[in-house]
């Protein structure tokens, strides 16, 4: 969590208004390589007459951690939302099945790159 400081993008779109060779863009692209969820949505910072933009994040690296986002005002002077949430830090054990979470950082996506350029696909 913190302040990133790059209204340039847009989680709410999945888009980034900078091209890739930008900070803001390598940012996103590396937390949706590293699949970080990021659940600020509406704006955190306004001044003045300046337009509103989210630099405030929160991200996890799974899905349900975070149950929702309070947006309460600025302490003090300050021009940043005052965000609060409540997170799952531990949950009862089940007699359901847990569900397999997959290591995808762990692939060998070189050797899956290399199978595939050797796949007839026009055949």
């Amino acid at each position: 969590m913190g302040d990133f400081n790059f209204p340039e993008i847009n989680y709410k779109d999945n888009t980034v208004d900078a091209g890739i060779d930008f900070e803001a863009g390598k940012f996103f692209k590396n937390m949706e390589d590293l699949f970080w969820i990021q659940y600020v949505t509406e704006p955190t910072r306004a001044r003045g007459t300046d337009k509103p933009s989210v630099l405030d994040y929160v991200f996890t690296d799974e899905e349900n951690l975070i149950d929702s986002i309070n947006y309460n005002p600025p302490i003090g002077k300050s021009d940043h939302t005052c965000l609060t949430w409540n997170t799952t830090v531990a949950v009862e054990k089940s007699d359901v099945i847990q569900e397999t979470k997959l290591n995808y950082w762990r692939g060998n996506y070189d050797d899956i790159s290399d199978r595939l350029r050797k796949y007839d696909w026009a055949g």
